[in-house]
Formats: structure tokens, C-alpha cells, sequence
């Protein structure tokens, strides 16, 4: 009887099981192919390199993390310091102990492909709570869609958490989404028991155990997360900010903010306790300050109320001390203040690390001219962005505004923090997958309410009303008569009595009538209604999962197209490239061995006499150090002095000026690609200083009617050119085209529109023409990457070793390998 009586609970956890065994296999199976390959396992992430090469070392030495590590960056100034994580620590243990102690590179690189997708899926658990407990008794229904559509969201959630994107920022995502829950449920648990400091005070263990409980999981949580991510001092400050505004809201409305004070200050006090392990000096203060937030702010909340005061002054003095404070911490510590405000230019990044497209805003256009429908947001939400909007407008205004529920303003001002990291880089659309998915479960409930209002209302029955609903639904509600609060105590008591008896005997009545006569017209609503608001959903579920979106260039559902991909991993050419040069080139630290070793901080590292490094585009940094075992001239850590280096050597005009170069990196081999040679060009020239406009721009052919790309001499005599298209050989310069042109100007910009062009059979003859014309604005430029029309010496230091089986057509006159390798002979 008891297990017939809970058959809706266990319905509801296997739907929640069905949904995270869905989300498993969408990241398994989709991926697997491009995983598991002839060249063996491929990790579909970048820094999934990264973090796979210091558990490797971690699980070799077990239990000691490498404190330096040689073969990230050869760097002058001795090896790279590092600084394990939760996520490498969590994974490296696991190995460790499947493994047995002593694991095989194919049992490491196996457990860590799988590694993120079990976390991603995991995450639909906590998304499913947080509805639950937020939105009553139809929170389940909200769950399960935000749970389904944390499953399926295309873009850069569903894109991090695939089979092989071994990074920290799927353990970022759910460790984080866990801690707001559990923030939620202490919040939540606090109030509903009147949580007060007389509680602590008399040891009230009924009234303190179960929120203390959420409140240090939460902080525990919260802890793991700041171990997890040098970064996440974003969620620190989400969560410090709502415990202020609530603290003044509930100051405002003369409510006790005591409940919130103990809360908060059992979450940070917990939190705390992983300073030892976070990855940045800015947290010993920042978590400091967010303990005395909740203590400073409940004590002046209570005295202020103990004595008296009118309630206004409260912001107001928060305003003064917040003021007082910061002064007080600049004259102590002025450079540590402004690292700590520094810190919030994630939201709005800038210079050279716009380079990197994830940095770029979400609503930066995928092509020129662009817009919304054309942008990352679009294409990482679809229509769950809009309804998410609206979700925020109505959580705002209803439940928020209106009622000032606190565990609803947790959830509103994680939301607003989430989106504007996310505005600012869309990277951070990982995060904000979870908000989106729930906010679009909670618009699914408030459908619901709507149709059912509709149905009524059209049906005749004018009185149900939405503000009778309150989108909450948390059980039956009795209104006491208006001429209670004219009877005395004992009597209204006895009243209430009555009319709770009266209510509940009503209810019965009620469903044995249903019972009895059938469906009656509101259980007909309920479940037309339901029925309803589940086809909206699936509809806006199929959007992702069922049809294409040719629009953006997608021949398969949008999160079919986003877990199949993996645009991040390296090509089959790339992995035998590097595997060559394992076998083919010296140990840079004279042994083989070297790469396994144990390298402490303590006793620091200097780079022998037989190191050297292997220069390539930054992005390819974290694959030379994992696949080749060699050591890299730059990696995607984003240090810019390395990737300037390389930056200024692959642009470099002569070789005179690259060998200087070469020599502070210390340069044994370089490998060029396609990418780098062509469709990442830009951001070479970015970290050089310099533009793209330099090298390469694009005009426009009125006759034509179309854009035509010109090559400038700059690119031909640019290293980078010169190893990949030409092998480091002579070019006699053929075919050089003339063109002249005039500047346009528009209210979208300006662009250069060609007037005519001549070609000529040498540079030199182009040159001079160029130079005899009185008017007009010329430039000698060429049209094809393979053909140098500017005469080029042999490059003296530079040797080909090795090019890729694979090919790529560079242009239209010939094919070239996808990966070359040279040997700097100097």
C-alpha cells in the first residue's frame, strides 16, 4: 500500500533517470567516433590536453601533484609553476584507483574521455531540485523540462561536456548549480523555522540541523567549485549580492533577517576553509569580506530594530560602512583592492583576448552584418532565450517584487549575474544553459496557469483567477472571514477551528463527488491544460533535437549537430604529425623518462643545455606537450609573452629578424598548419600588434558585383608563408597584380572598391608602374596563398622534415599538406 501511495515520487525518479541516462548517451554516442579513433583516443577539448598531462603526472606519482612542469612552456625563467585542481584531483584519484595504482596510458586517456560527459549529465539533477524547490507542487513538472533541456541545449554546454572535453568547466557548471541549490534550501528551510540567533544561543537542534545542513553544503560546494576554477570568485560574488539585497529587502519589509545572517555565515565560515587550495591570492580576502557581509549586516540589522530606527536608514548605513570599509582597505592594501576590482573584467573583456572567439560577447554576429538570429545566443538557446527573458520578467515582478520570496531572489540574482558574464563572453553560456533551462521550466508552469485560466473563463466559470493560482500552488488555502479580527482570541482560534474542519470536510466532499460522477470540468481543464503546455514543450523540444537548421549551415538538429562535433580536437593529421615526432626527434631533457618525472616547486627546475622548443601557433601548445611529449614555445594559457614571441616570429618580414626571435625561444622545431597559415592568421597578427588589413583585405568588384580577397606582400614575406606555402624556398615573384581603388564610405564603415587592375609578369615591372602613376591609390597584391608574387630568398635556417598524408586545398591552383615540420638547423 505505502509503495502504490508513493508510486508518483518513483515515477518521478525514473523520469529523472530516463532523462540523465539521455544526456549520458547524447554525449557518448554522438562524439564516439571522433573519440575513439585508428590513431587512438583523441580528447575533444584543447585545454582537455592540459588538464590530461598533469593528472598523468599525477597518477605516475601518486599522491604528488607536480609543483613545476617542464613541458608546458620552455620559458627562460625555468619551467611553469602549476597549481592542481578539484577536477584534476577528482579524476586523477578515480584513475588511480581503477587503475590500481599503476594505470596504462590507455586506461588514463579512457576514464578521462568519459570524465565529462557523466558530469554533464549529472547536472540535470540539481537543475531538477531547484525547480522543485522553488515552484510548489508543480515544481516536478518545471524539473523535469529544465532537466530535459539542460540534457539537450545546444551550444557551449552540450559542447563542453561531450565525450573527450576534458575540461573543469563542466565540474564549474555542476559543482556551482549544486551549491545554489542547497544555498536555496537553507534559505529556504531558515525561514519556514523562523531561524533565530536565541536559537544558537539555546541550542534548538530542531529548528538548526536541517538548515545548517543545506547551509554547509552549500559552502562545501561552494569550496570545491573555488578549488575547481581560479575564476570562481563570479559565483562568490552572485551569492554575496543577493545575501546583501536581501538583507536590505527584509530590513525594508520589518521582516527578521536573522534566519539569513546564520545562513550566510555557516556558508562562507565552511567556504573558508578552502583557501589553502584556491588558486589565487585574491580570495583570502574576498571570502573574508563575504563572511562579514551576513554578520555585519544581521547585527546592524537587529540593533537597528531592537532600538528602534526608522527602517530607511538601513541602505543607507550599509552604504556608509561598505564606503568607510573599502577606504579603510585601500590605504592598507591599495594594490590587493584594485586586483580584487580588476577581477570583475570578465564581464567585459578587451585587447588581445578578444581574439579568442570565446571571450567574444554572445550576441557578437557569427558573420558581418549579422543579427540577433545570426549570433551565439541564438544558436546556444534558440527560443528558450526569449522565454527565458520572460521567465526573468515575470520572477521579477511577481515573485520577487510582489511577494519577496528570498529563495526566489537567490535564484533571480544567480540568473542576472550568469547573464551578464554571458553578455560579456560567450563562453560563460555554460553557466547559463542551467539558468535558461529553469527559467523555461518555470514559463512552462505559468502556461499552464494561462490555459487552464482560458479554459475556464471561455468554459463560463469566471471565477478562477491567475492571482487565486500565485504560481505556487503549495496546497489548499483557507481565507478567514473579514469579521475574524472582531471576535476575541480564544474565539477566533475557535473559529479557525471550525473553518480548517469545515474546509478540509468540503475537500472530501468535493473529490468523492469527482469520484463518484467522474471527470468532473476542473480535473477535464487540469488535464487539457497539461496536455497542452507538454506539446508546446515537446515542440519547443523538437526545435533542437528533431529538425535541422540549414539557416546556420546545420544538416542535423541542432544538438545532434553540437554533440556529433568536435571542431576542437586534433585531425587525424595533426595526431600522427605529433606521434612522428615522439619517435623521430631528440629528448629535449636527454631522456625519455624525463616526461614522467616528478617535478617538485620546491626544489624549482633549470632547463639543460639540450632543451629546446618547438615553435607553433599557440592553440596547438597543450597537444605538443600530451601527444609528442616535446615542449611547446607557447600553449593557450594565455601568458602573453610567449604567444607574442611566437606571434612576432610568424609574421616576422625577413629571417634576419625571425632568428632573433627563434633565439629567445630557444627554437629546435616549428610546426605550421593550415589554420594558422590562413584562417587564424588574424589572430597572429592580433598578438603581433598589428592588423589583419596588413596582410590581407578584402575589396569590393562592382563589376562583378561581388568581395575578392587580395593578398598583400606583407603575407608572402611573412615566416609563417614562407614555411608553409613555400617550404622555405626561393620565389622568383609571378603574376603580381596591380589594383587601384577608392575608399567608400558608409554608415556601416568604410571598404576599398576596386576601380581596375592590371596584372603584370614580375614585381619588379609592378613596382615601377606603381610608383610612375600621379593619382589614384594602388597596391600590388596577389590572389592565390601558393604563389608568390614578391620575389623571396631561400630561408638558410629552416629545413622541412615532415608533411602530413593529409591535404588541404589552400587555394585553387594546388593542394598542400595539412601539417608541416621544420628543423631550425641554426
Amino acid at each position: 500500500m505505502k509503495a502504490f501511495k508513493r508510486w508518483p515520487q518513483l515515477l518521478v525518479g525514473l523520469l529523472l533517470f530516463a532523462v540523465f541516462a539521455a544526456a549520458l548517451s547524447i554525449r557518448i554516442a554522438l562524439p564516439y567516433g571522433n573519440v575513439f579513433t585508428s590513431n587512438g583516443i583523441v580528447f575533444t577539448g584543447n585545454d582537455a590536453y592540459y588538464h590530461m598531462r598533469l593528472v598523468e603526472s599525477l597518477v605516475h606519482n601518486f599522491p604528488h601533484f607536480p609543483g613545476v612542469d617542464p613541458y608546458l612552456v620552455l620559458s627562460t625563467g625555468g619551467a611553469s609553476p602549476v597549481v592542481g585542481s578539484f577536477f584534476q584531483w577528482l579524476l586523477g584519484v578515480i584513475i588511480w584507483i581503477v587503475g590500481l595504482g599503476s594505470p596504462s596510458e590507455h586506461t588514463i586517456n579512457l576514464i578521462g574521455v568519459y570524465f565529462p560527459a557523466v558530469l554533464g549529465a549529472l547536472t540535470v539533477v540539481p537543475a531538477f531540485f531547484i525547480a522543485k524547490e522553488l515552484w510548489g507542487k508543480h515544481g516536478k513538472w518545471a524539473g523535469l523540462v529544465a532537466a530535459v533541456l539542460v540534457g539537450i541545449l545546444p551550444g557551449e554546454f552540450l559542447g563542453r561536456s561531450i565525450l573527450g572535453f576534458t575540461d573543469q568547466h563542466v565540474a564549474e557548471t555542476l559543482l556551482s548549480t549544486t551549491s545554489v541549490l542547497f544555498l536555496i534550501m537553507a534559505v529556504k528551510s531558515a525561514r519556514l523555522r523562523e531561524l533565530s540567533f536565541s536559537d544558537f544561543r539555546e541550542m534548538r537542534w530542531d529548528k538548526i540541523l536541517r538548515p545548517g545542513i543545506w547551509a554547509i553544503l552549500s559552502g562545501l560546494f561552494l569550496g570545491m567549485y573555488i578549488f575547481a576554477w581560479q575564476g570562481a570568485l563570479l559565483v562568490v560574488f552572485a551569492i554575496a549580492a543577493y545575501f546583501i539585497i536581501q538583507f536590505v529587502v527584509d530590513h525594508l519589509r520589518n521582516r527578521s533577517t536573522e534566519y539569513l545572517a546564520s545562513v550566510g555565515t555557516i556558508l562562507f565560515l565552511v567556504t573558508l576553509i578552502f583557501i589553502p587550495v584556491a588558486q589565487s591570492n585574491l580570495y583570502a580576502p574576498s571570502l573574508l569580506i563575504a563572511v562579514l557581509i551576513p554578520v555585519v549586516l544581521g547585527v546592524i540589522s537587529y540593533y537597528m530594530k531592537e532600538r528602534g530606527m526608522r527602517r530607511a536608514y538601513y541602505p543607507g548605513a550599509l552604504v556608509v560602512l561598505a564606503g568607510a570599509g573599502l577606504g579603510l582597505f585601500y590605504l592598507i592594501q591599495p594594490a590587493l583592492l584594485r586586483s580584487m576590482f580588476s577581477a570583475f573584467n570578465i564581464f567585459t573583456p578587451s585587447g588581445t583576448l578578444l581574439a579568442t572567439v570565446e571571450a567574444q560577447s554572445i550576441f557578437t554576429p557569427l558573420t558581418a552584418g549579422g543579427g540577433f538570429l545570426d549570433s551565439p545566443a541564438w544558436v546556444n538557446f534558440y527560443l528558450t532565450l526569449p522565454i527565458a527573458f520572460l521567465g526573468l520578467a515575470i520572477l521579477l515582478v511577481h515573485s520577487v517584487g510582489k511577494q519577496g520570496n528570498p529563495e526566489k531572489l537567490a535564484f533571480f540574482v544567480w540568473c542576472i549575474v550568469m547573464m551578464v558574464a554571458t553578455i560579456g563572453q560567450r563562453r560563460f553560456a555554460y553557466y547559463f544553459a542551467v539558468n535558461v533551462a529553469l527559467l523555461t521550466g518555470y514559463v512552462s508552469v505559468v502556461f499552464y496557469y494561462l490555459i487552464t485560466w482560458g479554459l475556464a473563463y471561455t468554459g463560463g466559470d469566471h471565477s478562477y483567477s491567475l492571482s487565486s493560482a500565485t504560481f505556487d500552488l503549495d496546497g489548499l488555502k483557507v481565507t478567514a472571514p473579514a469579521s475574524e479580527a472582531a471576535m476575541p482570541i480564544a474565539n477566533r482560534k475557535k473559529a479557525r477551528r471550525r473553518e480548517l474542519e469545515l474546509a478540509r470536510r468540503r475537500e472530501l466532499q468535493r473529490r468523492r463527488a469527482q469520484r463518484e460522477q467522474g471527470k468532473s470540468a476542473v480535473m477535464v481543464r487540469q488535464y487539457v491544460s497539461f496536455g497542452l503546455t507538454a506539446v508546446l514543450v515537446f515542440l519547443l523540444f523538437s526545435q533542437m533535437v528533431l529538425f535541422p537548421d540549414p539557416a546556420h549551415g546545420l544538416t542535423k538538429a541542432p544538438a545532434i549537430a553540437t554533440a556529433s562535433s568536435t571542431p576542437y580536437a586534433p585531425s587525424a593529421g595533426w595526431m600522427k604529425a605529433l606521434l612522428w615526432m615522439r619517435d623521430n626527434t631528440p629528448e629535449p631533457l636527454g631522456s625519455a623518462d624525463a616526461y614522467f618525472q616528478h617535478y617538485s616547486k620546491t626544489q624549482g627546475f633549470t632547463y639543460p643545455d639540450s632543451a629546446y622548443g618547438v615553435t607553433a601557433w599557440w592553440d596547438y601548445g597543450y597537444w605538443i606537450t600530451y601527444i609528442g611529449h616535446r615542449i611547446p614555445s607557447a600553449n593557450p594559457g594565455q601568458a602573453a609573452g610567449p604567444v607574442t614571441l611566437v606571434a612576432d616570429f610568424l609574421t616576422a618580414q625577413d629571417e634576419a629578424s625571425a632568428e632573433a626571435f627563434a633565439d629567445q625561444m630557444k627554437t629546435g622545431y616549428v610546426i605550421m598548419d593550415y589554420q594558422a597559415a590562413t584562417s587564424k592568421f588574424w589572430a597572429v597578427a592580433t598578438w603581433a600588434g598589428k592588423s589583419q588589413s596588413d596582410f590581407f583585405e578584402v575589396y569590393w568588384d562592382p563589376q562583378n558585383s561581388q568581395q575578392q580577397l587580395y593578398i598583400y606582400p606583407a603575407y608572402y614575406q611573412s615566416m609563417a608563408t614562407r614555411l608553409y606555402s613555400f617550404n622555405g624556398t626561393a620565389q622568383a615573384g609571378l603574376n603580381p597584380l596591380v589594383v587601384e581603388y577608392t575608399v567608400r564610405t558608409t554608415a556601416e564603415g568604410s571598404y576599398k572598391e576596386i576601380v581596375s587592375q592590371k596584372q603584370f609578369a614580375t614585381y619588379e615591372e609592378a613596382s615601377i608602374y606603381v610608383e610612375s602613376q600621379t593619382s589614384g591609390d594602388f597596391a600590388i597584391v596577389g590572389t592565390d596563398p601558393l604563389i608568390s608574387p614578391v620575389p623571396l630568398e631561400a630561408l638558410q635556417n629552416y629545413r622541412p622534415v615532415y608533411e602530413s598524408e593529409s591535404k588541404v586545398a589552400i587555394s585553387s591552383s594546388n593542394q598542400t599538406a595539412e601539417i608541416k615540420i621544420f628543423e631550425r638547423t641554426k
